[in-house]
């Protein structure tokens, strides 16, 4: 009895491992995607297909991870994940991303997931603007 219970115990810690390491993989994958494509955002203005599509990839990744880690204390290990992954990010801003995400109390989660997005949402449209100027002084 008591060598099941110690399976059964030892089981339970490496499936725990197992799941932290994944979630640790998935927020590495996601905080890479957004460096390269911040970086390639902030290179090369001149190809907004690619520049979408990855944005796109980020996105689709994004919904796949929301509907993996769905409990409050996964969302908020894979926010602290994710902001730890972001910190070696090169791309310009990045650090001002992961200090505003070091500040999220996962309890307002989805309230500051929301104003995020909105942010995005509005860098994205600013951004636009000012390419639409841009490319309007250069009379294309």
């Amino acid at each position: 009895m008591k060598k099941s219970i110690t399976l059964l115990s030892l089981f339970a810690v490496v499936a725990l491992f197992a799941s932290c390491d994944s979630l640790k993989s998935d927020a590495k994958k996601i905080a890479d995607k957004t460096c390269e494509c911040t970086l390639l955002a902030q290179q090369d203005m001149s190809d907004m297909e690619k520049i979408e599509a990855c944005a796109n990839e980020i996105e689709a990744l994004g919904q796949e991870l929301d509907k993996k880690y769905t409990t409050k204390e996964d969302q908020k290990a894979f926010l602290e994940a994710y902001t730890e992954a972001l910190k070696s990010c090169k791309a310009e801003g990045v650090d001002q991303m992961v200090k505003m995400l070091s500040g999220v109390n996962p309890d307002d989660f989805e309230s500051n997931v929301n104003d995020f997005e909105s942010d995005l949402e509005n860098a994205a449209n600013d951004l636009e603007e000012n390419l639409d100027e841009t490319a309007n002084e250069l009379g294309l």
